[in-house]
């Protein structure tokens, strides 16, 4: 089996609330490692296929900038993004017993990875993932050094503001570009923002964006999804919605909030199985009734939005 170490900064502020479930998709995931850099001093119950570094932002700062031979620009962790593609070479020594390498975020919580990232998609792809929250590499040098390639790294490297280096604004767009193959299957979800329903991925256009050369047509599909919610069970995670009036289950390889607030039920005492729904991680078994709520807060935002739009036109604002 081909292994793997997804690394995973965090510096600056608190884990969000529900880490501990974060931490048990991890450890349902035993033959997945995972190394966290932070300077957190909360107490988890780490499981053994997590590692934790305790350090300083002002450690990783310097771990990176030992490999540029030009001054970085790394002044607040969020910019940490735009580095995430240099981690193979960052952590080469850490790093070095392992196949593959990646980079993730902790606002999502993972299914049963191996089930969708077998040992022949690895063999068949140096990349996969195109996105940020889940992005992999094979380890060897020059795929790890792939990011020097892109012709405005030193100057986004190096500059104060973040350009999404680590999706397809650098390191996804470039390899897109250079023709080389990579896996971006849309087996996860990533949960649009400014609605309280879950609407998995964002919309896609056409002829634009990172889905639109590899499944474009699936995604449409995603725009249809209603009632979605979500089911976590023994380390394998369920999509649940209803799509033409029908009740679907679908398993996923992964949920991404982007950034979301949730309250954690304090009745949720089986972290093995739990449901994730109405802006809630909760013990009990979701109903679709239960979603009426948040769709009807969205229908209502929605028609806000229009009527601004309407009156804007009136008036003649752009």
């Amino acid at each position: 089996m081909k292994s793997i170490c997804l690394i995973l900064p965090w510096f600056g502020g608190p884990f969000k609330n529900y880490f501990h479930l974060f931490l048990e998709s991890c450890k349902n995931n035993p033959t997945i490692n995972w190394l966290i850099f932070t300077d957190s001093t909360q107490s988890y119950n780490y499981p053994e296929n997590v590692k934790v570094v305790k350090c300083s932002f002002e450690y990783v700062r310097e771990r990176i900038q030992k490999i540029f031979d030009f001054e970085i620009s790394l002044n607040r962790p969020y910019k940490l993004c735009d580095f995430k593609p240099t981690y193979g070479e960052v952590f080469h020594e850490e790093l070095k017993n392992y196949d593959y390498w990646g980079y993730c975020d902790c606002d999502l919580i993972f299914g049963n990875i191996r089930k969708f990232i077998s040992d022949d998609i690895l063999d068949k792809y140096e990349m996969l993932f195109t996105r940020g929250h889940l992005h992999i590499f094979k380890n060897n040098r020059k795929t790890n050094a792939f990011f020097r390639t892109i012709p405005e790294y030193e100057q986004k490297l190096s500059t104060n503001n973040s350009f999404a280096f680590d999706e397809w604004a650098g390191i996804s767009g470039a390899w897109d570009k250079s023709g080389k193959d990579y896996y971006d299957e849309l087996v996860m979800d990533d949960i649009r923002t400014g609605f309280n329903a879950f609407r998995p991925t964002k919309e896609i256009a056409e002829n634009t964006g990172p889905y639109s050369k590899k499944n474009v047509n699936e995604s449409n599909i995603y725009k249809k999804m209603k009632n979605v919610f979500y089911k976590y069970d023994n380390g394998s995670l369920y999509r649940c919605y209803c799509l033409n009036r029908k009740k679907c289950t679908e398993e996923i390889l992964y949920v991404h909030f982007q950034k979301r607030d949730f309250i954690v039920d304090k009745n949720l005492k089986n972290l093995s199985n739990f449901c994730i729904a109405n802006g809630t991680f909760r013990q009990e078994e979701c109903l679709y009734s239960d979603l009426l709520i948040d769709l009807l807060h969205d229908y209502l935002l929605y028609a806000k939005l229009l009527v601004k739009k309407y009156i804007k036109k009136i008036i003649g604002v752009a």
